[in-house]
């Protein structure tokens, strides 16, 4: 009886501790990395999102999103510090 006891404890040890092992994201940012956003990013999860999703800057070459900056600077009432820093981030990061 002890054994089957100490048994089941272990057992069950061991199933919460590999169920939080899994549930951990070791992708996931810390608190400090989430602060430290490029102030490009900032700016667009600012404006641009209160039109549309932010899209990832790497779904498009630095030409590209050039080109869309020019347009869509002007809905978002970017001024050209802001749209400089939004090119900035989405360049840094975007498809070769």
């Amino acid at each position: 009886m002890r054994y089957g006891i100490l048994s089941t404890l272990l057992l069950l040890g061991l199933v919460l501790a590999f169920g939080q092992a899994c549930a951990s994201d070791p992708q996931a940012a810390s608190p400090h990395e989430r602060t430290a956003l490029h102030p490009g990013e900032r700016i667009a999860r600012r404006r641009c999102v209160s039109c549309h999703a932010l899209p990832s800057p790497a779904r498009r070459t630095a030409a590209e999103w050039r080109s869309i900056l020019d347009d869509m600077a002007r809905e978002a009432n970017l001024n050209a510090e802001e749209k400089a820093l939004v090119y900035e981030w989405v360049s840094s990061s975007s498809r070769r």
